[in-house]
């Protein structure tokens, strides 16, 4: 008898997790807003979520992990900035114009791979032709050092 009991319990605990596990995952999609003071009820506000996926020009290369946002349902969805290391943004699908919707919806950035050559990038260049400009400094005072140097030594081996 003592069994039959500890089944019969073991098997209602079992039902009871699985019944608030499944009311826990429909309460994560949803946002509350307890701070309504005129009325002491619970507004429940459902939430969307979109997926943003940054992929290349083709479609064939993810280049970072997708990003998910969630917002109340209606919300007018913000485009990301994201920005990545050789690479330029070309497209975004539809333009970015999504509101969240109770399905998961999904937008792709699509970039283009940068050709990293001096002469095409500007902003590059102007970094390298700074850099070149100071190491020519640096050299000529260097090398103007080490003629006043080399002519000193003459005047005291003269002496």
């Amino acid at each position: 008898m003592k069994i039959l009991i500890t089944i019969l319990i073991w098997y209602y605990c079992n039902l009871l997790e699985e019944y608030y596990n499944n009311r826990l995952l429909k309460v994560k999609q949803y946002e509350f807003n307890t701070s309504d003071s005129t009325n002491n009820s619970i507004k429940v506000y459902p939430k969307g979520e979109i997926v943003e996926k940054y992929i290349n020009e083709d479609g064939e290369e993810q280049l970072v992990d997708d990003i998910t946002t969630k917002e109340i349902l209606g919300t007018q969805y913000r485009k990301s900035n994201l920005k990545i290391d050789g690479y330029e943004l070309v497209e975004i699908s539809n333009d970015g114009n999504y509101l969240y919707e109770e399905e998961t919806q999904t937008v792709y950035y699509r970039y283009r791979k940068i050709n990293n050559s001096i002469l095409k990038n500007p902003k590059t260049l102007l970094k390298y032709s700074i850099f070149i400009e100071l190491l020519v400094i640096i050299v000529t005072a260097y090398i103007i050092f080490a003629l006043k140097l080399k002519k000193n030594k003459k005047i005291m081996k003269n002496y």
